[in-house]
């Protein structure tokens, strides 16, 4: 199974770090952030919008302000079967 974090804020890295024990593989995406420079888990890669939603389990995690927006851009990207969970 694959875990897919959208936004690589507080709760975006706090999901990997409580997720990354139970899951080997946990893509991320933020557009704002550097995330090669910030990932130092090695069961979490950064990965493009595309892969991360192509999970079976995306979180979503981005600033209130541009939760609509995220939603508009991952609508097309996210498979049928998978769960989007948000917080």
């Amino acid at each position: 199974m694959e875990i897919g974090i959208v936004g690589y804020g507080q709760m975006g890295k706090f999901m990997a770090s409580l997720l990354s024990p139970l899951f080997a593989d946990i893509k991320c995406y933020d557009p704002k952030h550097n995330l090669e420079k910030e990932i130092k888990n090695p069961n979490v890669t950064f990965s493009t919008l595309k892969e991360t939603c192509l999970c079976d389990i995306v979180f979503l995690f981005p600033p209130i302000s541009e939760f609509r927006q995220c939603c508009q851009s991952i609508s097309r990207l996210i498979q049928p079967e998978a769960i989007v969970v948000e917080s």
